[in-house]
C-alpha cells in the first residue's frame, strides 16, 4: 500500500471509530430519552387515571350531594345541573332544562335579582341570593343560591358554579311565625272582634293560597253557629249557613262542633254529612271543606275553624299543621276579645254602680301624694280627675285637706292609711269647711287598694259620706231624750207626791172620823171639846 493508501486508510478508521463512538452515545441519549419518555408517559398515565377517579369520585358526590350543584354559562344558559337539582325543578333528564334559559324558571319577581348576582359573579365576585323558583311542573319553592367564579387556566371566568339549597321549608316557617306575631298584635288592639278574625284569615290564605278561610262562632244558646269571619266565601253562602244548628249531619263545620272533634270532607259532592248541603256548597263551587273545633283554655267549644277548596282534596300532613296552629291563635282572639267584653261591660256596670253610690269614691296615690280618681270629679289641679257636671264641691274640700298635709291631723290620717293592713277598714271623721259655711261632718272609710312589691302602701280606696244631718240628727235625738228624761223624773216626782197626798189625807180621815165621835160621846161644855 502507498503512503497514500495507507494514510487515507487510517483516516477511514479513524472515523468509523468517530461514528461508532458517537452512534453508542447517541444510543445511549436515545436510550435515556426513551426511558425518560416513557416514564413521564407512565406518570401521565397514572396522573390521567387518579385525574379520571377524582372526577368519578367528585361526579358521585355532586351526583349524591342533597343539595343542587349547577353550572351556568356567561350567557345564562344552564350547563350541568346534578340529580337533586333536576328534581328540585321537576325534571328528570338535564336536556328538559337546557333548552331555554335557566332565568325563565325563576318567578318573575326575582327574576332582576338572579341576573344582577349571575352578572356579578361573571365579573369576579361571588354572592347569595333567595328566590323562588318555578318547576317544570308549576310549583313554587323558595331556593337559596350561593354563586362563585370558575375560571380557566389564564385566569378568566368562565362559568359560575352554584350550590343551591331548599328553604322552602324554612321561608314557610318564617311566614307562619310573622302571620301569628301579626295575629297577636291584631287580637291586642282595638279592632273588634270580626275585624280580627278576618285579617287572621287573610293572613292565613296568604299561606295557603288555594284554601277559603271560614270562623264561625258558638251561639250562647250552644246550639247554633254564628258568621264570624270567611272574607274570601261567596256572601251569599255566608248569609245562608249564618244561625245552622249544629248536628251529627250538618255539613262539616254542624258536625265538627256538635262532635267536638275535627271533621276533614275531601269531596263534599259524595260525603254524607253533606248529604243536605251539597247542593248549596256546590252552587257556590266549594268542592272540600276541612273543619276544626275551636278551644278556649277551658277545652270549651267557641266555634269551628274551616278551610275550604275549589277542588276535592285532602290535607297535607304539612296543612294539618298548620290548621292546628291557626286554631290556636283564633281560640286566643276569640277568648281575648270577649274577656274584653266582658271586662268592659263590667267596668260599665262598676262605673254605673261607683257614680249612682250616694257616698264619694275616691283613690289616692301616696306616693303623688294626689287623688287620682273621683265619684264625683272635681276641677283638674293639682293631679284632680277632670270636672264633670254635678261636681261635688265637698269632695274638693276634702282633696284639698288632705293634700294640704299642714295639720296635725292630716299627718295622722296619712300615717295611718301607710299601716293599714290587708283587708283592714279604718274609720275616722272629718269636719271640713267650705268658704265661710258652717263646718260638716264626714264619715270615711278607707282601704289599701294597691301595694309596691315591698309590701307598702301605695294606694288608698276610700268612701266619704257627708253625716252633718246625721250629726245634726244625733245631737236633736240626744236633746230630746234628755228633755224626756226630765219630763220623766218630774212625773214621778209628782206622782210620788200624790201618793204620799193620799195616804196623808186617809190617815187624816180616821183622826176627824175620831174626833167627831169624841165629840158626841163628851157632854155639852166639857173642857176636851176646845182640845177636840
Amino acid at each position: 500500500l502507498t503512503t497514500e493508501q495507507r494514510e487515507a486508510e487510517a483516516s477511514r478508521q479513524r472515523a468509523f471509530t468517530e461514528l461508532e463512538a458517537r452512534v453508542q452515545e447517541r444510543t445511549v441519549e436515545l436510550v435515556a430519552a426513551n426511558q425518560a419518555l416513557k416514564s413521564e408517559m407512565r406518570q401521565r398515565f397514572n396522573s390521567e387515571k387518579a385525574l379520571a377517579a377524582s372526577e368519578s369520585h367528585l361526579r358521585t358526590i355532586i351526583e349524591a350531594e342533597p343539595e343542587c350543584v349547577n353550572v351556568i354559562s356567561p350567557n345564562g344558559r344552564l350547563l350541568d345541573m346534578n340529580p337533586a337539582g333536576l328534581a328540585m325543578f321537576e325534571a328528570v333528564k338535564l336536556e328538559e332544562l337546557t333548552d331555554r334559559p335557566l332565568k325563565s324558571f325563576i318567578a318573575p319577581e326575582h327574576r332582576t335579582a338572579f341576573s344582577s348576582l349571575h352578572q356579578r359573579v361573571i365579573e369576579g365576585g361571588s354572592g347569595i341570593l333567595e328566590f323562588e323558583s318555578i318547576g317544570l311542573k308549576g310549583t313554587r319553592r323558595w331556593l337559596e343560591t350561593q354563586a362563585v367564579p370558575l375560571r380557566d387556566a389564564t385566569g378568566q371566568v368562565t362559568r359560575v358554579l352554584g350550590v343551591t339549597r331548599d328553604i322552602s321549608v324554612r321561608k314557610r316557617a318564617e311566614g307562619l311565625l310573622a302571620w301569628e306575631n301579626s295575629a297577636l298584635e291584631q287580637v291586642a288592639t282595638k279592632a273588634s272582634l270580626p275585624e280580627v278574625l278576618e285579617s287572621i284569615m287573610l293572613g292565613l290564605e296568604a299561606e295557603l293560597p288555594e284554601a277559603l278561610c271560614s270562623v264561625l262562632l258558638l251561639d250562647a244558646d250552644g246550639l247554633h253557629l254564628r258568621h264570624g269571619a270567611a272574607p274570601s266565601l261567596p256572601p251569599a253562602y255566608n248569609d245562608l249557613i249564618d244561625g245552622v244548628a249544629i248536628g251529627a249531619e250538618v255539613g262539616s263545620c254542624g258536625t265538627a262542633a256538635f262532635l267536638n272533634q275535627q271533621v276533614v270532607v275531601s269531596d263534599i259532592g259524595t260525603d254524607p254529612l253533606w248529604a243536605n248541603f251539597a247542593d248549596l256548597a256546590l252552587s257556590h263551587d266549594l268542592r272540600a271543606c276541612w273543619s276544626t273545633p275551636i278551644h278556649n283554655s277551658q277545652s270549651e267549644v267557641l266555634g269551628t275553624f274551616a278551610t275550604y277548596y275549589r277542588t276535592p282534596r285532602s290535607p297535607s300532613p304539612q296543612e294539618l299543621n298548620l290548621i292546628e296552629r291557626a286554631k290556636k291563635i283564633v281560640g286566643i282572639a276569640i277568648e281575648h276579645k270577649n274577656a274584653e267584653d266582658a271586662l268592659r261591660e263590667n267596668q260599665r256596670f262598676l262605673r254605673s254602680v261607683t257614680e249612682a253610690a250616694p257616698r264619694a269614691i275616691t283613690m289616692f296615690d301616696l306616693d303623688a301624694m294626689n287623688f287620682t280618681y273621683s265619684n264625683r270629679p272635681r276641677p283638674a289641679a293639682q293631679g284632680r280627675p277632670a270636672k264633670e257636671p254635678g261636681a261635688d264641691a265637698w269632695t274638693e274640700v276634702f282633696c284639698d285637706f288632705i293634700m294640704s298635709g299642714k295639720t296635725p291631723q292630716v299627718a295622722r290620717v296619712l300615717e295611718a292609711w301607710r299601716c293599714l293592713a290587708d283587708g283592714q277598714l279604718r274609720e275616722d271623721e272629718y269636719n271640713l269647711r267650705r268658704g265661710q259655711e258652717t263646718p260638716h261632718a264626714f264619715s270615711g272609710r278607707e282601704v289599701v287598694f294597691a301595694r309596691h312589691p315591698d309590701g307598702t302602701a301605695r294606694q288608698i280606696l276610700g268612701t266619704l259620706s257627708d253625716i252633718t244631718l246625721q250629726k245634726h240628727a244625733e245631737e236633736t235625738r240626744q236633746k230630746l231624750e234628755s228633755q224626756l228624761f226630765q219630763s220623766q223624773k218630774m212625773e214621778a216626782v209628782g206622782t210620788l207626791a200624790g201618793g204620799i197626798a193620799h195616804d196623808f189625807n186617809n190617815i187624816l180621815a180616821a183622826i176627824f172620823g175620831n174626833v167627831e165621835m169624841a165629840q158626841e160621846d163628851l157632854e155639852a161644855g166639857h173642857p176636851v171639846h176646845e182640845s177636840l
